[in-house]
């Protein structure tokens, strides 16, 4: 069963309130509606806590929050607080990646099929001579 809620996390206020909740909050699962609305709430937690006066265990505290609260890996959200600790802001990126269609028609697989048997017989042919 799934439940919207929205939270208000200004009453964690000190870095052991949000210890506390990160231990507490483990076996919940957040989702924040948008990336954009997701990395304004990882900037104004990070601005609110003062994350660039932070000391290390502190910082871990947090960084930990973001994790448990976003869903989002150690790897993104250390880059997410490099890219804040940079510039002062967690920006959503303008690129658009690339990316390729993951049905293929019967056309495409035809077309895979040649391009495939074109390259193992030219290797073929290339160890043969």
């Amino acid at each position: 069963m799934t439940i919207t809620l929205t939270m208000d996390d200004t009453r964690l206020s000190s870095i052991h309130k949000v210890e506390q909740f990160t231990e507490s909050a483990a076996s919940v699962e957040f989702r924040g509606t948008s990336r954009r609305e997701k990395y304004a709430w990882i900037e104004s937690t990070l601005t609110r806590f003062r994350y660039r006066l932070l000391r290390k265990k502190e910082r871990s505290v947090i960084k930990q929050f973001i994790i448990t609260t976003m869903g989002y890996s150690d790897i993104q959200t250390k880059r997410l607080i490099g890219q804040y600790l940079g510039c002062g802001k967690v920006l959503v990126s303008a690129k658009k990646k690339h990316r390729f269609a993951t049905i293929y028609t019967i056309g495409d697989v035809t077309l895979l099929a040649a391009v495939d048997n074109a390259h193992s017989r030219r290797a073929l042919a290339r160890r043969l001579h």
